[in-house]
Order: structure tokens, then sequence, then C-alpha cells
């Protein structure tokens, strides 16, 4: 909850700009699995407060800020499509533990990410998919990254059936079919 979780020792973020700490979005997930195979509430009340804490953490832009790994420089498709992922995700244990509030929240926030950052800044009509960043540092162009892209269309769809509503039918297909096709 206070920050990343680094899974390697000797801390080479002291002398590389990369390191490999758990995305917040992993961690929930984590949790996630831990309280539906446990029953136990603890594992739960951590993944909402880490839930919490992503909500907290969304940009006027809809993005969330440190979604991903130590470097964020920038906030990828894949680690907002996951944050959205364990935001929706928990909003349906909510929803049968009847915590109306807080499920709202999380959708609301997923809702606003996935329709502001994810689709208003990162689908990309030429590639019949989403980009990985507005601004790629890596390629300096667009590319369409196929596990990204599917994390996004599963984001997607995840919260169509909250909403019960195929809001995103049309583009869900248009990324599936270019998945399918490569």
């Amino acid at each position: 909850v206070h920050g990343p979780v680094v899974h390697r020792g000797a801390l080479k973020r002291m002398w590389a700009i990369h390191d490999t700490p758990w995305p917040p979005a992993a961690i929930v997930g984590g949790l996630l699995q831990l309280y539906r195979r446990s029953g136990r509430d603890h594992w739960l009340e951590w993944a909402l407060r880490l839930a919490d804490a992503q909500c907290a953490r969304q940009e006027a832009d809809g993005r969330f800020r440190w979604a991903g790994h130590e470097d964020d420089r920038f906030s990828s498709l894949v680690h907002n499509a996951l944050a959205d992922c364990a935001l929706l995700d928990l909003a349906a244990v909510l929803r049968d533990r009847g915590d109306a509030a807080r499920r709202n929240r999380y959708l609301s926030t997923a809702e606003r990410n996935l329709q502001e950052y994810v689709v208003g800044q990162l689908f990309r009509p030429r590639l019949r998919g989403f980009a990985m960043n507005p601004t790629d540092y890596y390629a300096y162009q667009d590319r369409f990254i196929l596990n990204m892209n599917a994390v996004a269309v599963e984001a997607l769809i995840k919260l169509d059936r909250h909403r019960e509503a195929d809001r995103h039918a049309g583009l869900v297909r248009t990324v599936a079919e270019h998945l399918g096709s490569l």
C-alpha cells in the first residue's frame, strides 16, 4: 500500500533505471485469489486498501499514476488495463457483499480510465487497436502489442458486463478481429 513491492534483492534500482516491482494490479489480483480460496476477510481488506489507493491516483486525464512499475515515465496501456481489471474484479466481489458505494466508485474509476485514457488517448484506428503509450519512448512510433491489447479488451468486456450493456462491443470486435488475424 505504501509503494511498489520489489521481488528481487539488492535493490538494483540504486544503479539501474528499471526494477521489477509487482504492479498494484497484480498484488490486488493475488490478494483477491487468497480471499476467494481462503474466505478470510483480511485478504480482501488488503486488496480493497490497494484498490482505494489506485482510485486516488487517477489523474485529470483519466490515466492512473503509478499503475505500473517503478519506471513511471509513462502510464502504459497494459498497466492501466490491468488496474481496471483489478478494480472490476473487486467490484464483482463488492456486489456480492452488498457494498454498493465502494463498488460504484471502482466501476466509475475504471470506466473513466477506459473511456478517457485507454479509448480516448490510446486507441489508434490505423492500428485497429491500442498503442502502448501516447508517446512510445522505446520505438518512437505507435505499436500494436498483442498482450496489451488483449488485456484492454478484457477490461472493456468486464466493464460492459458490469454495466449490463454492449457499449464497447464494436471496439472489442475490431481489436479482437485484429488479434485473431495475427
